[in-house]
């Protein structure tokens, strides 16, 4: 058997194997670098999107709303029970859903205060008299009705609820670092090894004596009879193979998402990211994901 022939066949065989291998993995390394980076752009711009829908909360009257609301509400319970036909009280949660209370304030808050005004309803029952209160923070914005900062404040709910179902679909997709590949390890480490044991090997052995065996009968002695030009070729290619495969595998390890953006995602589902009050709609069974 030509033993010149067998190794250097083998050889270019495992060769073209790297070579398609190779192939493989540099395309699928592009294209996850290209998903890493637009995945990186779509964070920063949802986070971003989060300081600016916080600021506009910052900027909306929220406590000016819900005072206006309660006293608004209350005052409408105390004349339903002092002017009502009959006896009947309604229970502090059905005056809760009817007479429109804020949902930004806490709900245990408010309820407490209709059972105030059902006690001072009651009080003033067979009285007629009005009885009105004026917000201390009315002053502050004149020009504002209660109904159009109320409009206001459920636009900038609805933006907020959308945006947070966007954070929630990004973060689904990028929290575990899809673009950083177990597979592409797996195919590195393969390469790597096809490499020395198919390619290096091999052609280190060559030539072999046609009469049988090694050109001296073992590794060592054929180490020895190496030509000085074709040792530096093969030790030039092994090195810069190996680079490239540590190149290729430190660029794969670092597709990975700052853990420092992961969480900012993640407090962008947070309603008191936004404000103290969007958290209190969400405690009162009002839900913004």
């Amino acid at each position: 058997m030509d033993w010149n022939w067998f190794f250097s066949a083998v050889a270019q065989s495992v060769a073209a194997l790297v070579g398609v291998l190779g192939a493989f993995l540099v395309a699928r390394l592009l294209g996850s670098e290209e998903s890493y980076a637009r995945n990186r752009r779509r964070t920063r711009e949802l986070l971003r999107t989060s300081s600016h829908l916080a600021d506009q909360a910052q900027s909306r009257y929220f406590r000016w709303y819900n005072e206006r609301t309660l006293e608004d509400g209350l005052r409408d319970v105390r004349h339903s029970i002092r002017d009502g036909e009959s006896d009947a009280v309604l229970s502090r949660e059905e005056y809760y859903a009817s007479y429109g209370f804020s949902q930004f304030m806490p709900k245990g808050t408010v309820l407490e205060q209709i059972d105030d005004a059902i006690a001072k309803g009651l009080e003033l029952r067979g009285r007629r008299h009005e009885d009105y209160l004026l917000s201390a923070f009315q002053a502050d914005i004149p020009t504002l009705s209660v109904e159009q900062e109320g409009e206001a404040i459920s636009q900038l709910v609805v933006t907020v609820r959308a945006h947070m179902r966007e954070v929630r679909e990004h973060l689904q997709d990028v929290q575990d670092n899809p673009e950083r590949s177990g597979l592409v390890r797996v195919v590195l480490v393969t390469l790597l090894l096809l490499f020395w044991t198919g390619v290096v090997y091999p052609l280190s052995l060559l030539p072999v004596d046609s009469q049988g065996g090694s050109g001296a009968a073992g590794t060592l002695a054929s180490l020895q009879a190496f030509d000085s030009h074709r040792l530096l070729v093969l030790s030039v290619a092994t090195v810069l193979f190996t680079a490239l495969i540590v190149v290729l595998g430190v660029r794969n390890e670092r597709l990975k998402h700052p853990a420092e953006e992961v969480a900012d995602l993640r407090r962008s589902l947070d309603p008191k990211r936004y404000s103290d009050y969007l958290q209190a709609y969400a405690d009162n069974g009002r839900p913004l994901d």
